[in-house]
């Protein structure tokens, strides 16, 4: 069952204006992350950050984030590359921000949500291996994978809340198919601010 956090809308409307902040964005320096997270995608927004970088190496770079998921590999592969990279980066997160886009929205130094933007939390899914036949050892190895790769990314994220999260406050949140609006995502430290756009 989906489940979400404090939805009473009366709640909802002060909790917007109490964190909202103007974000002013460099149109010229924004990089994008649009529909499913998949190696394909991921490439390409690498390429434009790495040569928005070598422009102006020293300016932060605006990544729009708007993305139910996708592949966990392709998302740290991202994750990966942008720490190696020592990108500024400011994430802007629009729309739905679900499963594997949020570690890569909580990439950002700077992160914004606009006011009518959800994220997802649920837990690693496998699509089934294209095989005819598959071992115990098989299902057992892959079961073991999908428990690395949901541990990484619930220590990541709480990692970034500057620890407003723990990594069983994530993975809890996980179990539980849990939807996060904008200002429960500020309290639990995944976002720094609400982009006022008035």
């Amino acid at each position: 069952m989906l489940k979400a956090i404090n939805s009473c809308p009366s709640k909802l409307n002060i909790q917007l204006k109490k964190n909202m902040e103007k974000l002013e964005i460099n149109p010229q320096r924004i990089a994008s992350i649009l529909g499913k997270i998949t190696y394909e995608s991921i490439t390409k927004t690498i390429e434009r950050i790495g040569m928005l970088k070598q422009e102006k190496p020293e300016e932060e770079i605006f990544l729009v984030i708007s993305s139910g998921g996708g592949s966990c590999e392709a998302g740290f592969m991202f994750i990966d590359m942008i720490q190696i990279m020592k990108i500024k980066l400011v994430t802007i997160g629009s729309g739905e921000v679900s499963s594997m886009a949020i570690p890569l929205f909580c990439l950002g130094k700077r992160r914004f949500l606009t006011p009518h933007t959800s994220l997802l939390f649920h837990e690693v899914v496998s699509s089934p291996l294209n095989e005819g036949f598959i071992t115990l050892s098989r299902v057992e190895a892959k079961q073991d994978n999908l428990v690395t790769i949901q541990y990484w990314y619930a220590s990541f994220i709480a990692e970034r809340s500057n620890r407003k999260l723990t990594t069983k406050g994530v993975l809890d949140l996980v179990k539980k198919d849990t939807w996060v609006l904008p200002g429960q995502a500020i309290k639990l430290g995944l976002a720094h601010a609400i982009a006022d756009h008035t």
